[in-house]
């Protein structure tokens, strides 16, 4: 918004946002041993507004995600009320498994926030990495040295509904 003349009277109303709080937890398939106290300070969590050009995903940038504590308990900074994807950022070897809040699975869904802070989202964290192979294919002689290979959702409109996490978008 523009304006072209001075804005006098203007009053704001500011208030502390709204938190997300929780823990990380670590479950081994294959028998590896939990992150260090280091490693685990390097998982990050973070919240985006779905709409990619809204205003707040700008400042959000601005701010950076939040960590873990060594005990893999995080608190986010402030937000709005309104709706975000979750963003995990995880640590070597260790994928996403999960992440639920009050026993809603929220990895990929929509959080949302109102007039309060939520507590108690639980991210699970496992070393099995899930892979995809196979084989490209054409017909004739065509160059598939530069093919690229995208992965995304069956349900796609399932997936843009709820907020086109991009965990869920490979290439």
């Amino acid at each position: 918004m523009l304006f072209r003349s001075d804005i006098e009277g203007l009053v704001l109303q500011l208030a502390p946002g709204y938190r997300v709080s929780g823990r990380v937890e670590f479950q081994s398939l294959t028998g590896r041993a939990a992150p260090s106290a280091a490693q685990i300070q390097n998982v990050s969590v973070s919240l985006s507004s779905p709409a990619s050009d809204s205003p707040l995903n700008m400042l959000s940038g601005l701010f950076g995600a939040d960590r873990a504590n060594a005990q893999g308990e995080f608190r986010t900074k402030g937000y709005a009320p309104g709706r975000y994807t979750l963003g995990i950022a995880p640590v070597g070897g260790w994928q996403v498994k999960s992440a639920t809040l009050g026993g809603r699975d929220v990895l990929d869904a929509l959080i949302e926030i109102g007039n309060s802070d939520l507590s108690g989202l639980v991210v699970t964290m496992t070393d099995r990495v899930a892979q995809v192979s196979g084989t490209v294919s054409g017909t004739g002689d065509v160059d598939l040295s530069e093919t690229l290979i995208v992965l995304c959702p069956y349900s796609y409109r399932a997936w843009i509904a709820s907020g086109m996490s991009p965990r869920l978008l490979k290439s």
